[in-house]
């Protein structure tokens, strides 16, 4: 389809429509439609229709390819492959310029995509202050929100939770943000909520069977796993899992031992816990990884 734009434009003005086509098709920096090769290719196909016209364009085309992400081979390739004397010299000074990483002929460094970009948030927590040494430390605990936008690399608050809360769980699912469980003023939680980050909004989720904190939460298959943590003052084993389609938890099993503070993640259709603590309180230096299928 992006050959035949270029194939096809040839009874159509020079470079405007092939710009306008790229821009259009290629370059919209919020979705992916062609990879390098592709849109390189087609660049190529259209100069050729007409070498001797168009191949004054041949720097202004190019600067509008991610040519940084294109392979040096596939380039030398075309190089090589060119019949026109012009053309074949502008070409190796495009390519000179993006192996020595020098010039202005072209592009020599791209940004990634808005879709392909990645934020980080960081989400409640709290700040202790010692007041004086004969009163005890008082303790904030936040609802504030922040991210960080990697592609500005810039910090920027966006809405607070409905409450503050430390060690909750957090993970991502469906492009949200759930959080749940944690703990404020002493009182160890069970209800939740999820961050929605194209609405820049909060919304209640329901709460978990058993209430906790310092507990592993990760997604997997479209599903929640709320994993151990801190219940009461016990350090819990139980295992829930939330289905977002009935907005419920449910119990789904136990760990072999009761584990608090550790690391869970999903990988290759299975939990895995990073082995943190147990019954004893000591780190202990291992990996537990389960083999449970859920």
């Amino acid at each position: 389809m992006c050959s035949n734009i270029f194939r096809n434009s040839g009874d159509r003005p020079l470079c405007d429509v092939i710009i306008c086509n790229l821009m259009q098709m290629y370059f919209d920096t919020k979705s992916f439609f062609f990879p390098p090769k592709q849109v390189f290719q087609a660049a190529m196909r259209w100069i050729m229709h007409d070498v001797t016209q168009r191949r004054r364009y041949v720097f202004e085309i190019l600067s509008h390819v991610r040519l940084p992400l294109l392979s040096v081979c596939r380039l030398e390739r075309a190089i090589n492959d060119c019949g026109d004397g012009s053309l074949k010299v502008a070409l190796r000074s495009v390519h000179k310029d993006l192996v020595t990483k020098k010039g202005s002929l072209v592009p020599l460094y791209v940004h990634p995509r808005l879709c392909a970009k990645k934020d980080i948030f960081v989400i409640g927590g709290s700040k202790r202050e010692l007041v004086s040494a004969w009163t005890r430390s008082s303790e904030c605990t936040y609802e504030s929100v922040e991210r960080f936008d990697t592609f500005r690399r810039e910090w920027c608050r966006v809405s607070p939770m409905g409450i503050g809360r430390i060690l909750p769980g957090v993970a991502t699912l469906n492009g949200r943000i759930f959080v749940v469980g944690g703990e404020q003023e002493s009182q160890i939680l069970a209800n939740g909520e999820c961050y929605d980050p194209r609405e820049d909004s909060w919304s209640k989720v329901a709460s978990m069977v058993v209430p906790r904190c310092e507990f592993g939460l990760c997604a997997l298959y479209g599903n929640l796993y709320a994993i151990g943590g801190w219940v009461g003052e016990d350090i819990g084993g139980s295992i829930e899992k939330y289905d977002p389609a009935q907005n419920e938890w449910r119990l789904e099993g136990d760990l072999p031992e009761p584990r608090f503070s550790m690391g869970v993640v999903s990988y290759d259709g299975e939990w895995m816990v990073l082995k943190k603590a147990g019954d004893s309180g000591t780190s202990v230096n291992e990996y537990k990884y389960s083999n449970r299928r859920i």
